[in-house]
């Protein structure tokens, strides 16, 4: 196998992968994160295959969950007060 024949499969591989913070940030109203985890998954795929492709994949989804529950922690807040 040739090197871009590596690079392609490492982005296919990337891709897959990349799914996963991508539909994570749909559901949890974080699109631009999870559309940003699924690219440099992508990229990261092509360069190092699921080495690098997979911890970025994870880091974006941890990302997106802890964004959203901080929103959700925050708007809960807001409501306290007013009574």
């Amino acid at each position: 196998m040739t090197t871009l024949d590596n690079m392609i499969l490492g982005a296919v591989a990337g891709v897959l992968v990349g799914i996963w913070p991508l539909i994570k940030g749909v559901k949890g109203d974080q699109v631009s994160l999870g559309v940003s985890g699924f690219f440099a998954s992508a990229i990261c795929g092509a360069v190092l295959g699921l080495l690098l492709a997979l911890p970025i994949a994870w880091l974006f989804a941890w990302l997106v969950k802890q964004k959203r529950d901080r929103d959700a922690t925050s708007s809960g807040a807001e409501g306290q007060g007013d009574s």
